[in-house]
């Protein structure tokens, strides 16, 4: 069968179209390889022109007071600043977030905790009271944001006697003390090996030891196991404050102790610490980019230098990774 003149042209403006749209398509993925080949070779060169001991230098222009520091890239396992970064220290209330992970492998986050008197009598006032019933994430969220030892005795001591319901030999068998040995087991578990508790809170348990013992690079070890294995357990420390309201519809005003809190970009967990033993410590892990956390870590300053050390700390690491 013959075809028209009309339906020839026709063919023929529909086989120019395909090559138009064919060749278009070319052109499209040769420039998309030719930018990816050049941020390619820009990345490679940044990384030539700008050696890592030249980046570190961005660290040499602060002044800190913190004993020991320690600033730990996550995803590529490098600890790109320290400073006595491996002395065994007081951590005051960074123990806390040893003792959130033990008790978030052992109860689930509806258990019911009630506030008992010995909780209470615990060094602090955050508002709790005897009798008080929570759930327990819900406690753990509130005990973290505002450092509470009430809160953190309370889940100590129910995690601790529903292991010692397990235990054969049952004498001489303080709930709190089970507890404390599970907080020193896990650290060992996931090998952090100069850390080390007394209490599940930090508080200094005399004039000459402390509660809980690390080093900064430990602390950050600790926090990038957490964010890479349990990223929703230090969630509520992610806040500036927060209303928590207790199964008993009593409201507690929650704010973050952690008061360098609103100049830290992307943040995604912090703890602090502080004691007389101690002195001011602070712990934090920020997104320096899209899914880049960045953990810092800061022991053995003051009260309030551990914020101003933070904040001069980012700073510095911010313009690391902008070199």
């Amino acid at each position: 069968m013959r075809m028209t003149q009309r339906q020839i042209e026709k063919t023929k403006a529909m086989s120019f179209l395909l090559f138009s749209v064919i060749l278009t398509l070319q052109l499209f993925s040769s420039a998309i390889k030719i930018s990816q080949n050049q941020g390619d070779l820009l990345s490679e060169n940044r990384k030539t022109n700008i050696p890592f001991e030249s980046r570190v230098r961005a660290f040499e222009e602060i002044e800190i007071q913190a004993e020991s520091v320690a600033v730990f890239d996550i995803n590529s396992g490098t600890f790109i600043y320290e400073k006595n970064s491996s002395e065994v220290r007081p951590i005051a209330s960074i123990t806390k977030v040893i003792s959130a992970l033990v008790s978030g492998d052992e109860i689930q986050n509806e258990e019911k905790i009630s506030i008992g008197r010995e909780a209470i009598e615990q060094v602090d006032d955050n508002g709790l009271l005897i009798g008080e019933i929570w759930p327990f994430k819900k406690l753990l969220d509130f005990s973290l944001l505002v450092s509470s030892n009430d809160g953190a005795y309370a889940i100590a001591n129910i995690v601790g006697s529903i292991s010692h319901q397990k235990l054969e030999d049952k004498a001489d068998s303080n709930p709190i003390d089970i507890f404390v040995q599970k907080m020193n087991q896990k650290t060992k578990t996931i090998g952090l090996k100069n850390t080390f508790f007394n209490n599940p809170s930090g508080l200094d348990v005399n004039d000459n030891e402390a509660g809980g013992y690390s080093s900064a690079r430990e602390v950050a070890m600790l926090f990038s196991y957490i964010t890479k294995n349990r990223p929703g357990l230090l969630e509520a420390t992610a806040l500036q404050d927060e209303e928590f309201v207790s199964d008993n519809n009593i409201s507690h005003d929650a704010k973050n102790t952690n008061t360098a809190f609103p100049s830290i970009p992307s943040i995604i967990s912090s703890k602090t610490g502080y004691t007389k033993l101690a002195g001011g410590n602070l712990a934090i892990v920020y997104d320096i980019g899209i899914n880049r956390p960045v953990a810092i870590v800061v022991l053995g300053s003051g009260y309030g230098e551990r914020f101003t050390d933070m904040t001069q700390l980012v700073k510095a690491t911010n313009k690391f990774f902008s070199l």
